[in-house]
């Protein structure tokens, strides 16, 4: 094969490869659209068929094959319905991003129209990736030109990645060619922020941030920076309210919120928030207050407050609330009650802020 035919081969392979991921997943949300609607009364439970005489006998007293049928169709029919609901739960994730994929494929289709050729031919055209392309950015990375070169695998790698980067690069055009107007209301779980710290804004904020976080946990410290450039974008637009979720991992981290909710009594809970994620070693007692006096608190009244408890129960109070909003893993958040786990970054969050804002014209 010559070299021209390789490169030609190996970008129809990558164009392909983006294609065909996209196309599947929007079509497999269709075909269940167009699924006839299940039977009301439900699949029935899978049975099991046991001889009727008896299946062990203690004591001489039998237990019979009737009674074990029916303890195996009791556990069958628990398990059938906790599959039920956890492929329920499975089925509203997927709403909106399968929503965002249909979106992106009907935006390639209007631009290709447009253009006057098909949608593979639009994007070979608006990708033009190259040989020489996925040649150089492996070398970008650090890879030998010679090896760069002969190593057709990395190629066709480099040309996917370089496409997919394209792809959202000339989907971001698009969006701005042709708005899109998202009428699905998201799926959104109710937590409320309660008496929880804010930042920002106040309970009144067009968009509220309900944060469950963990002093101890490295990825939580993580968001600060992210907090911060949230505030300093949106202002009064938005308000952040944490929360804490110690998880039992981190055998610090309780104390630790304990003594940052002791700090807000004093009206200085973020500066000690940002002095505690700034050091996550040092979360010892003795750090701790050390800490307050290095911020000017009143340090008697605050180690009076760390000694008598009082506290801990508003940390359980913030665990309750985080656990039945279905936290288990920190950081989690909910802009607007819709969910994010994870340090995610400042883009993913200012995106569900933005498409908030716009919900309510703020």
């Amino acid at each position: 094969m010559s070299e021209g035919s390789r490169s030609s081969s190996l970008v129809r392979f990558a164009g392909l490869l983006l294609l065909v991921a996209g196309s599947a997943l929007a079509g497999g949300l269709i075909a269940t659209a167009r699924r006839p609607p299940a039977d009301p009364a439900g699949p029935a439970s899978p049975t099991v068929s046991i001889a009727e005489g008896p299946v062990a006998r203690i004591g001489g007293e039998a237990i019979l094959g009737a009674e074990l049928e029916a303890a195996v169709a009791s556990a069958l029919e628990q398990t059938r319905a906790k599959h039920e609901q956890q492929i329920a739960q499975e089925a509203k994730k997927m709403v909106e991003p399968q929503l965002e994929r249909l979106i992106e494929e009907r935006l390639l289709e209007r631009a290709a129209r447009e253009a006057g050729v098909s949608k593979d031919a639009y994007l070979g055209q608006t990708l033009g990736v190259t040989r020489e392309d996925a040649v150089r950015w492996l070398e970008a990375r650090g890879m030998d030109p010679a090896e760069a070169a002969r190593r057709e695998d990395y190629v066709a790698r480099a040309i996917a990645s370089i496409a997919g980067a394209r792809r959202g690069e000339v989907l971001a055009e698009l969006r701005e060619r042709f708005p899109v107007e998202v009428l699905l209301e998201p799926e959104r779980t109710k937590v409320e922020a309660g008496s929880a710290p804010r930042r920002g804004g106040g309970a009144g904020a067009p968009v509220e941030i309900v944060l469950f976080s963990d002093f101890e946990c490295p990825f939580c410290a993580r968001l600060v920076p992210t907090l911060a450039e949230i505030e300093a974008r949106y202002g009064e637009r938005v308000s952040v309210a944490f929360r804490n979720f110690p998880l039992a991992i981190h055998p610090r981290a309780q104390a630790a919120a304990e003594a940052a909710l002791c700090a807000g009594e004093q009206g200085r809970f973020w500066q000690y928030h940002d002095a505690l994620f700034a050091n996550q070693k040092a979360l010892a007692s003795e750090a701790l207050v050390a800490r307050a006096g290095v911020l000017g608190l009143d340090q008697p009244r605050f180690e009076a407050c760390l000694a008598d408890g009082r506290m801990a129960e508003r940390v359980r109070a913030d665990l309750g609330a985080g656990r039945a909003a279905g936290v288990s893993g920190t950081p989690a958040l909910f802009v607007n009650g819709r969910r994010l786990d994870g340090a995610r970054p400042f883009a993913d969050i200012a995106a569900l802020i933005d498409d908030e804002l716009a919900r309510r014209g703020a």
